[in-house]
């Protein structure tokens, strides 16, 4: 869904792309004890929480259990959460796993072509676990 939102994704595609996320998320959630969240990227990708909320609804999130972030990135936690309570709070209080396998040493400064693959410094972050102490926050989780 991130490259719905900032462009990548050409426009001719964008109802096949949704087709097929809603579908998966109805074929996922079909399965005993399945938990889906929607790809909505992070906050150093997409900057913008509302550019992604309307990609998230068309894709459904609905029907859901709500929208990873940061998955195969290195963002802070603390700027991730609060990016999530911001996409949280456009899409009605929707739920969201934050990905914590990388970003243990935070997010490389500089250019971001040099950052998108394991930057040195890198490190696990938050251990997986389900106790976030958020009520949104369903999970800390190593994605990547």
């Amino acid at each position: 869904l991130p490259h719905i939102a900032d462009g990548c994704t050409p426009p001719e595609h964008h109802a096949e792309r949704y087709e097929l996320l809603s579908g998966a998320v109805d074929t996922l959630k079909a399965g005993a004890r399945t938990k889906v969240y929607l790809d909505a990227g992070n906050p150093d990708w997409i900057t913008e929480p509302e550019k992604i909320a309307e990609p998230l609804r068309r894709a459904g999130i609905d029907r859901a259990d709500g929208f990873s972030l940061n998955v195969s990135n290195f963002q802070s936690n603390a700027s991730v959460k609060e990016y999530g309570t911001l996409l949280s709070d456009s899409l009605g209080g929707a739920h969201y796993v934050i990905d914590t396998s990388r970003n243990g040493g935070g997010p490389r400064t500089g250019d971001r072509a040099e950052a998108w693959c394991t930057p040195p410094g890198r490190a696990l972050g938050t251990p997986p676990t389900t106790d976030t102490r958020d009520d949104r926050l369903d999970a800390y989780l190593w994605i990547k």
